[in-house]
């Protein structure tokens, strides 16, 4: 495995969503590329506080097949999938489910409700140019995290209930001027885009449809 290739599946490494021998291979690699460990213990930090996050709800059924038909498939995994049922009693569980206890899940699960390709969203885990904000409320508890692409595309995770009353969920650019409206939500995961003018976000309760100025501050950047 060369240096490039080992660094490739360093984000999924950290997510826990390699197969054995992926990961077996990988940890060999680590030992002859040593100048990868750091980049590895970067990614498991900042995949441990996006997910930290995500409250604990049972996987939906259904879920896990739509989350593997979102990952791609590389070429020499292809003779892989006909030998399938032929692993069936193997008491090994199926991909989702085994990684279930793990941030692995929490990502994909996260990556699957959004209705994005989770691929993307799992190679921002490792580009150094990717931030996580953390939002927290007056409390100083957490409410929420995002990830934040250099693209500006941002996924957002709110550890909150879900609204009522006919009420939403607001996300607010910040920078020098006024709090910038910008999406609306009614579920604990979104995805956004912050704007350039943008350094950091925030979130709010609002009545249905939004509103032009902050309402009720739910979650303001982490110091």
């Amino acid at each position: 495995m060369t240096l490039e290739e080992a660094r490739d599946l360093l984000p999924l490494y950290a997510l826990d969503a390699l197969s054995s021998e992926e990961a077996h291979g990988l940890e060999a690699a680590l030992q002859t590329y040593p100048q990868l460990q750091d980049e590895l213990r970067a990614l498991q930090s900042t995949a441990s506080e996006l997910f930290v996050a995500l409250p604990s709800e049972p996987i939906p059924q259904g879920l896990e097949a739509r989350v593997m038909a979102a990952l791609p498939t590389r070429p020499e995994e292809q003779p892989k999938i006909s030998s399938l049922p032929a692993r069936a009693p193997s008491p090994r569980l199926s991909p989702l489910r085994w990684l279930a206890p793990t941030i692995a899940a929490a990502a994909l699960v996260v990556l699957a409700w959004t209705g994005t390709l989770a691929w993307g969203w799992i190679q921002a885990l490792g580009n150094p140019s990717s931030k996580v904000v953390t939002l927290v409320n007056q409390q100083g508890s957490v409410v929420g995290r995002a990830l934040v692409r250099p693209d500006r595309q941002t996924l957002l995770v709110v550890n909150l209930p879900p609204p009522t009353g006919g009420k939403v969920y607001q996300a607010w650019g910040l920078g020098a001027g006024q709090p910038i409206p910008l999406n609306t939500f009614s579920r604990l995961i979104t995805v956004l885009e912050l704007p350039p003018q943008a350094t950091a976000l925030a979130i709010s309760e609002e009545p249905a449809g939004g509103s032009r100025s902050p309402t009720q501050i739910l979650g303001l950047p982490q110091n």
